[in-house]
């Protein structure tokens, strides 16, 4: 039957189909997938999808690009003598998108556990056939007479099939990149669409045809085409759209997958700079208005340092990020600060909200290189590159009062202020450099500051206490320093201890906080001794 379709369409589209799928089924067994593989059937099936691919183009008014356009299949004599399912031929359009999913099927399976296999898909010229289809399936609806819900299971069989094909075959690997990168693999990701089934398979493709050649992965990296589709899957995996359907929810899962898995290649095989610097140069794009490309460039490296972090296969590695990348981050920290801190505002007028996004996103980042990277060479690129001092810089702005505030916008991202002192920690520890350039630029009275309870930066306390015993471990002189601090004055107590008549002050005769009952209210005044009551009670100090 499928040697038949080849020669005149004889048989009835019902017929082939029946027949195809078939096969399609008896190439999963091994026995039968021998016998089938030497009756000729992968030149048949070939043959058929050559027809296929010329009877869509026809009937829809596409044509094929010239690079995917080559000879036909052995066994063909020419052009002539190819069939073609025109309009007045008895096959509808459903049925040869049909009977040409079913093939494109029968491809994919063929693909399973046949290293040995793979070079046919070239010999017979079914890789180019296959990126035709895609083409063809996935460009706009033109003069189809078929239901959309046929066309999208035809382009996800032949990128299912081309998938295939590519994972165990370094040749294929390279043809399939030559003749489908940009398009019309771009094209077929269709995320921008919603096809997330499509961008799923096109993710598993790019990630196969990068993974085993640096030249081609850092070109990737540089090239538009890659930063868009880079910037597509990023978009899918950091959705905030509610999704219910398990279905979906699966198919974002998997493209989470093939995200992680492309970006941690990128900026391994090529460099963090790169990636982060093509994704800042795309053009705008109205559906990442919202949310900008580098902030969600900046979600992706925050999920991929994390320690333990699962993935739907199961726990996987933490991301490592390189002395190089971390000292990138660090400079790209700074020019975002200036930005913020209204020094270079002019470019920013219209993007305020976007800054600020990245620029508190980007310090999460940095807080868990910082923590993550156990290399002091990395720890010293960052403060080389003036980390230590932007982020004191920051916490000291975000403490001024006035009429006019520059940092009003940036107080009120919850957990700003933690993350300033959590960086501030993890500098510090075993880094006597750091220790000493925190106390020189007046950050010690800023962290002993943030150890009172402030109800937007939850755990600030927490990592205030971490950043202390660091700043302190081994260094008499930052020691010195906090035994030399006096309290000035109460500027802040919890609510319920002001409803109860109780009011904190600073007792002149001992310099102690002393807490004192309105003369309406009962009970004997005492004094809260200690730096970890000061402090909760407390918020200057000189």
């Amino acid at each position: 039957k499928l040697t038949e379709v080849c020669c005149e369409m004889a048989c009835a589209p019902s017929d082939f189909f029946a027949a195809a799928t078939q096969v399609s089924k008896d190439v999963t067994d091994p026995q039968k997938r021998r016998t089938l593989l030497q009756g000729n059937a992968f030149p048949a099936a070939s043959l058929a999808l050559h027809c296929f691919v010329h009877s869509l183009s026809s009937r829809w008014g596409i044509a094929i690009p010239e690079n995917l356009s080559a000879a036909q299949p052995a066994g063909v004599a020419g052009e002539g003598s190819l069939p073609v399912l025109s309009d007045a031929a008895a096959w509808k359009d459903q049925e040869v998108v049909e009977s040409c999913t079913v093939v494109c099927r029968l491809m994919r399976n063929l693909c399973v556990h046949a290293e040995d296999d793979l070079e046919m898909f070239r010999s017979f010229g079914v890789i180019r056939m296959l990126l035709s289809i895609a083409h063809l399936a996935c460009q706009g609806s033109g003069s189809r007479q078929c239901d959309a819900e046929f066309v999208s299971k035809l382009a996800i069989a032949s990128l299912q099939a081309i998938g295939n094909s590519l994972v165990s075959s370094a040749a294929n690997q390279k043809e399939v990149w030559q003749l489908g990168w940009p398009e019309p693999l771009t094209t077929a990701c269709g995320l921008s669409e919603g096809e997330l089934a499509r961008g799923g398979i096109v993710g598993m493709i790019a990630y196969n045809c990068l993974r085993t050649n640096a030249e081609r992965a850092a070109e990737f990296a540089r090239s538009e085409p890659g930063g868009v589709l880079v910037r597509e899957l990023l978009r899918c995996t950091y959705s905030r759209v509610e999704v219910e359907d398990e279905k979906e929810k699966k198919l974002r899962q998997d493209i989470s997958v093939w995200t992680e898995l492309i970006v941690t290649l990128l900026i391994e095989k090529a460099d963090l700079p790169a990636v982060h610097g093509r994704l800042s140069t795309l053009p705008a794009d109205s559906r990442t208005e919202k949310v900008d490309t580098e902030t969600l460039f900046f979600y992706f490296l925050e999920d991929a340092m994390s320690e333990n972090k699962g993935t739907s296969h199961g726990e996987c590695d933490a991301l490592k990020l390189n002395n190089a990348a971390c000292a990138y981050l660090a400079t790209e920290f700074g020019l975002l600060l200036s930005i913020c801190l209204e020094k270079r505002r002019e470019e920013a007028e219209k993007n305020t909200a976007k800054t600020i996004a990245k620029l508190v996103q980007l310090l999460q980042v940095l807080a868990s290189a910082t923590a993550s990277n156990e290399d002091p060479a990395a720890r010293t690129a960052m403060r080389e590159s003036g980390l230590v001092r932007n982020v004191i810089s920051l916490l000291q702005s975000l403490t001024v009062a006035g009429k006019r505030n520059p940092t009003q916008e940036l107080e009120a991202q919850k957990g700003l202020k933690r993350d300033l002192v959590r960086v501030i920690g993890n500098m510090c520890y075993d880094d006597r450099v750091c220790q000493d350039l925190v106390r020189e630029l007046g950050g010690i009275p800023l962290v002993l500051a943030s150890t009172a309870i402030d109800d937007n930066n939850p755990y600030s306390r927490e990592w205030g206490v971490w950043a202390i015993r660091n700043l302190c471990e081994n260094n008499l002189e930052n020691q010195a320093v906090i035994d030399g601090l006096k309290a000035q004055k109460v500027t802040s107590a919890p609510q319920e201890m002001l409803d109860k008549g109780i009011r904190p002050e600073i007792d002149p005769a001992t310099g102690k906080v002393r807490l004192n009952r309105d003369a309406m209210s009962q009970g004997p005044a005492g004094t809260m001794n200690g730096m970890g009551g000061m402090m909760g009670a407390m918020g200057a100090m000189g």
